[in-house]
């Protein structure tokens, strides 16, 4: 069974954040659900969220870590495979400060298991946006079957330029 979403963050402002200490619950709620927040909903500073969280989605999927193995490095691990899958300027690898979103996605898998996308999605609109479970659940499907449709066609549009 995963560990909760509570359970693991508990422990980053001692274990990951040191700085996180004075910075209270939004803080953390920025620097674990808010990563995916701003992907998925295209708030990012580049649009290219959506592309990003569904790589990364993907290459959990298709890694062979347990839930409980290898999250010191899994982030960088992650940032690889999104490189590799959408290449660097949407993987966004050359910026300075990406090293915590791949990061996030691996501690949020490990507190949402597979779905991980869609459960921090709708943990995020619960206690920021203070929706209902139900509404927060049926948003975060709608949102993460938008981001795999805008995948898909990032994908198609690529295939066909490099086939020209």
């Amino acid at each position: 069974m995963l560990p909760s979403y509570e359970t693991i963050t508990s422990s980053f402002a001692d274990t990951y954040h040191p700085g996180f200490k004075g910075g209270g619950i939004a803080s953390l709620l920025d620097t674990t659900l808010g990563y995916v927040w701003n992907g998925l909903m295209s708030k990012d500073y580049d649009g290219h969220g959506p592309l990003r969280v569904v790589s990364a989605w993907m290459a959990i999927a298709h890694d062979d870590r347990t839930e409980d193995g290898g999250y010191d490095e899994w982030g960088d691990i992650l940032k690889r495979a999104v490189e590799k899958d959408l290449g660097m300027t949407i993987a966004a690898t050359d910026c300075y400060d990406i090293d915590p979103v791949y990061q996030s996605y691996a501690w949020l898998y490990q507190a949402f298991g597979e779905s991980w996308p869609i459960k921090a999605l709708a943990a995020r609109l619960r206690k920021v946006e203070g929706k209902s479970r139900a509404d927060a659940r049926a948003l975060a499907e709608t949102v993460w079957e938008h981001a795999l449709k805008v995948y898909s066609a990032h994908k198609a549009a690529t295939a066909t330029m490099d086939a020209a």
